[in-house]
């Protein structure tokens, strides 16, 4: 839409500053500087470069810095949260625990806390012993206290599906409580969505009355078939009672064929292939 309302000029201008990003000579401070300049799903992408190149300089607290000096939008939030992340991801590798607990301490946003808490919490319950498999349950019992157990938007269902995620290490029997109000919810929600769909033709969700699950496989909710996995190493036949939850038969199939690749990546390393999960509809 905001390329569609665009003035000629501006369009050479949003083309001039795609140029100037990818031009193999341009710094990070040129990256963040031609954020500016860009439609939103473009600045967000340009954050993630300037900061990339930051980080690879060595230079992630001058990212941060720049970026707080920014105008407030969703994708400088979502950059903020992108740059802890990737530092944090870094300081677990190298077993700085502490570094990740001032990251978690400084974080923008709840959900930026919550998904720090969470992957702290696994790191901890990989470690396999006693004294750091309590750290990972008190993690995960703080990062299960910010959740919202009714959610009123997509941020709070995402966040949600972040704690289960980490509860499926640290104690899936809590995963699964989180993921039956979830799917409880997504019923809801996915009848909704298909009832409205019905009277827009341009729905991006649903054709003919169906799921199109190219829109499911591009969400956010990409990255929790490693989680599904662990679920179903705990209680198989339980986490494939999951998918029978879900009203919608194509619902329920999608859900049975994310839980086969799952289980399939960690009998025969089946690799080469994204790991998906179902959106709650949001």
């Amino acid at each position: 839409k905001e390329i569609a309302e665009s003035t000629p000029e501006q369009l050479r201008t949003l083309i001039e500053s795609s140029q100037k990003t990818a031009a193999a000579d341009a710094t990070a401070e040129d990256i963040l500087k031609e954020a500016k300049n860009q439609v939103w799903y473009q600045k967000q992408l340009t954050y993630r470069r300037a900061i990339d190149k930051f980080l690879e300089n060595g230079e992630g607290e001058k990212a941060r810095r720049l970026l707080k000096s920014e105008s407030d939008s969703p994708q400088k939030t979502e950059a903020l949260e992108y740059l802890s992340t990737k530092q944090a991801n870094k300081a677990i590798s190298e077993g700085k625990s502490d570094e990740v607990e001032k990251l978690i301490a400084d974080a923008e946003t709840v959900s930026s806390k919550i998904k720090l808490m969470v992957d702290l919490a696994i790191s901890f319950e990989k470690k396999d012993s006693d004294e750091y498999k309590k750290a990972a349950d008190d993690m995960m019992n703080d990062a299960s206290n910010l959740v919202n157990n009714f959610p009123e938007s997509r941020d709070d269902a995402d966040d949600i599906l972040k704690v289960a995620s980490g509860f499926a290490y640290v104690e899936p029997k809590r995963a699964f409580d989180y993921l039956n109000n979830l799917i409880y919810m997504a019923n809801d929600l996915l009848t909704a969505q298909a009832l409205l769909a019905k009277y827009n033709k341009r729905s991006s969700m649903f054709r003919d009355g169906e799921v199109i699950f190219t829109q499911i496989f591009n969400n956010s909710y990409a990255s929790y078939g490693e989680s599904l996995g662990k679920l179903a190493e705990h209680d198989l036949k339980k986490t494939e009672s999951l998918s029978g939850q879900f009203q919608r038969q194509d619902i329920q199939i999608f859900t049975k064929m994310i839980l086969a690749q799952s289980v399939l990546k960690k009998k025969i390393g089946l690799e080469g292939n994204r790991q998906f999960i179902v959106s709650p509809g949001f």
